[in-house]
């Protein structure tokens, strides 16, 4: 059972027609046939259709916007498909627009990134793997690069290790434990690659095993990494 066409003579489901206040509730044109004869009027009328939707946002404001979101609900999965194509195409723009909200909302996508990173461990570190063994080339610039600024900061500053050992004693302080002289490491706190300084202050006395272990991680980050660890044994 459906409903025949003004236009094309077919006869559809109802579902091939769009609402209306007739009597039946329902066009009397199929969504094809209206599709085409609105096609039409928007090449006989360049620009007419943009101007009459500014006129009907300005007369009805906040309508469009709940029109777009019952669309959007309704049509998730096209909506999707819509967004996904779009970006495609438009690529450069997404890029630009993507890294203008970065640079405006720096702490806001830090914040984001770092619980994104915590819920999605394996995930994240299955696409580094990918993004790395896809981009050799880019990988090694970025290394490079912090290569380039990690050195830059270490000739900047002069240390004193002696001064740190004076003060810390051969005591590792990421476990408290003694240092033997062939197992003694110096950490960064505050990793370099995370904004820390080279200065003494930001340097303390470590075993070579929880250096390598903290590796990039900042202290409360490598205690959180050490407990999962234990659990997980246990």
């Amino acid at each position: 059972m459906g409903k025949v066409c003004n236009k094309c003579g077919r006869e559809l489901p109802f579902n091939e027609f769009y609402k209306a206040e007739t009597k039946d509730g329902l066009r009397g044109n199929c969504k094809s046939c209206h599709y085409e004869r609105s096609k039409k009027w928007r090449q006989e009328n360049p620009g007419r259709q943009e101007e009459l939707a500014r006129k009907w946002r300005k007369e009805n404001p906040g309508r469009d916007k709940e029109n777009h979101k019952r669309w959007r609900e309704a049509n998730r999965e096209r909506d999707n498909g819509n967004k996904r194509e779009w970006s495609r195409n438009n690529r450069d723009y997404e890029i630009e627009r993507a890294k203008k909200y970065r640079t405006e909302n720096r702490e806001k996508c830090s914040a984001y990134g770092k619980h994104w990173r915590q819920q999605n461990k394996e995930f994240h570190l299955e696409l580094n793997k990918r993004w790395r063994k896809e981009n050799p080339v880019n990988y090694k610039e970025m290394l490079s690069r912090a290569n380039d600024k990690r050195r830059l900061r270490l000739k900047n500053n002069n240390v004193s290790y002696k001064a740190v050992l004076e003060r810390d004693g051969f005591v590792c302080y990421l476990c408290n434990k003694p240092v033997k002289l062939e197992e003694l490491h110096f950490d960064h706190i505050v990793p370099l690659s995370r904004g820390g300084g080279h200065k003494e202050e930001n340097i303390s006395v470590t075993h070579a095993t929880c250096n390598l272990r903290k590796h990039n991680k900042t202290v409360e980050e490598y205690f959180e990494h050490t407990a999962e660890l234990t659990d997980a044994k246990v």
